[in-house]
């Protein structure tokens, strides 16, 4: 099995809307059915994880975001794509709607409130990362 990173290697965006709601989108990539923040992979051509986190979600969801700061510690994550250490950063949408940008990997985006997030863990269809991440993102969503 593939170690986890020393560094993180991913990065995900927390997006709130006026009303506290956060945005998750829907992956159906390899099977999956879990609701998770956007974002993705650092690559190469990367920085840092925050031009990581702004171009995903301008690849993931068509917009442009500004980065507020990390909101999230740093934390584990397995994919079927592998394990990966993962920041969580808060963001502002600055430019565009959120739009499905690769329907093949996301078959819907919507905002969620801290009670919606409730459900979606008692479903057992929220993405193993936003489960350990609840009691925290309540200071952000309440």
């Amino acid at each position: 099995m593939k170690k986890f990173h020393k560094k993180p290697n991913m990065a995900n965006a927390l997006i709130l809307n006026k009303d506290n709601y956060c945005l998750l989108v829907h992956n159906i990539k390899n099977g999956q059915n879990k609701w998770r923040f956007p974002g993705g992979k650092l690559k190469r051509e990367d920085k840092n994880l925050k031009t990581c986190v702004i171009r995903e979600i301008e690849k993931e969801i068509g917009c442009k975001i500004k980065i507020r700061k990390k909101v999230l510690e740093d934390y584990k994550t397995t994919t079927p794509e592998g394990n990966f250490l993962c920041r969580t950063y808060s963001a502002e949408i600055i430019e565009g709607e959120p739009e499905i940008m690769k329907k093949e990997k996301t078959d819907k985006l919507r905002y969620f409130s801290y009670n919606n997030l409730l459900n979606l863990n008692e479903n057992k269809v929220l993405a193993p990362n936003l489960v350990l991440a609840l009691p925290k993102l309540r200071e952000y969503m309440d």
